[in-house]
């Protein structure tokens, strides 16, 4: 992911916050034992370019969020126009075209389906973090990245992990990055 954002012409904020957003989830150090710690690290650090708190509102929207346990708020997310397409989709293993007009249905299982409701919910904050401002738009951005970082990585791919990559590849190409779409790795 770290050579994907280099070769890419996004600027030093968007850098920074790709190559940064995984530590705050994924590194534990004595002076850093929780998300917190690194994030409010990382602001101070580039608080000198003014930009440390936008950084970490950046990461902040990229970083994952524990789906709760709301039977409720669960239920509205797949029953949401975007959950009933991923579940949609998941269920029959992709869209109709030419070449492929019947689909095999397939079940749902608990652990997919959790899958697909934290992504969404993920998704959904996500989408609500980067329309804060243009400047918070870069999540969009992280977030693909991310996420095609992810897909290439040598882990088992599940079919949610290929819709997440569907969706990404979809935003990709909707905002004129069509790299996602060729087959590059990252």
């Amino acid at each position: 992911m770290a050579e994907r954002a280099i070769k890419e012409p996004l600027d030093y904020i968007t850098t920074i916050a790709t190559l940064l957003h995984d530590v705050s989830e994924d590194v534990i150090l004595d002076k850093f034992k929780n998300k917190k710690d690194w994030l409010d690290y990382i602001e101070k650090y580039f608080q000198q370019t003014q930009k440390g708190k936008l950084i970490r509102e950046i990461i902040e929207g990229v970083t994952q969020v524990k789906l709760p346990k709301n039977k409720l708020l669960r239920k509205e997310i797949k029953e949401s126009p975007l959950g009933k397409f991923f579940f949609a989709v998941a269920e029959k293993g992709g869209m109709k075209s030419k070449n492929h007009t019947q689909m095999e249905v397939r079940v749902i299982n608990s652990k997919d389906e959790e899958s697909i409701l934290k992504t969404l919910y993920n998704l959904e904050l996500s989408l609500k973090s980067a329309l804060k401002s243009p400047d918070h738009l870069r999540i969009i951005l992280v977030k693909l990245l991310d996420i095609w970082s992810n897909f290439n990585s040598p882990d088992y791919i599940s079919q949610v992990k290929k819709l997440r990559v569907f969706v990404a590849k979809s935003l990709a190409y909707y905002f004129g990055w069509d790299a996602l779409g060729n087959g590059e790795e990252c």
